[in-house]
């Protein structure tokens, strides 16, 4: 069984199995073909274990979690500028963020041109973060 990770802005559960055959057009009595894997919930305050586990994990998640938060209220390009400049100063996937701000800055404008060129949810793709 593989695993995944979710850290889309949709609630979902800390763990989540998902089965091939759910997105089947045709049903079937039997299939003769089933994947499963689990889907694992990394957005702030879920799986908690793991989280405390893996210090960069964790730390993504707060970041992303700030992003979000400043989303609501500034533009995009400007919610992620203040989300590094905050995470930075909090020590906060600091080291990664401090060298690789200029392409963490570029992420956000990347998935909108994904989802604006017909790639994303209405073209059959989910894109998770």
């Amino acid at each position: 069984m593989g695993q995944t990770k979710n850290n889309g802005a949709e609630p979902q559960p800390d763990r989540k199995i998902l089965r091939l055959s759910d997105l089947y057009t045709v049903r079937m009595k039997e299939t003769q073909l089933e994947l499963t894997a689990v889907l694992l919930n990394i957005n702030r305050n879920h799986n908690r274990e793991l989280m405390e586990a893996c210090r960069d994990l964790k730390d993504y998640a707060e970041y992303v979690d700030r992003v979000r938060k400043y989303a609501r209220e500034l533009p995009l390009s400007e919610a992620v500028e203040r989300a590094i400049t905050e995470c930075i100063r909090k020590g906060i996937l600091k080291e990664f963020l401090e060298k690789n701000r200029a392409e963490v800055k570029t992420i956000p404008e990347g998935r909108e041109s994904f989802f604006k060129s017909g790639q994303g949810v209405g073209g059959g793709i989910t894109l998770m973060s």
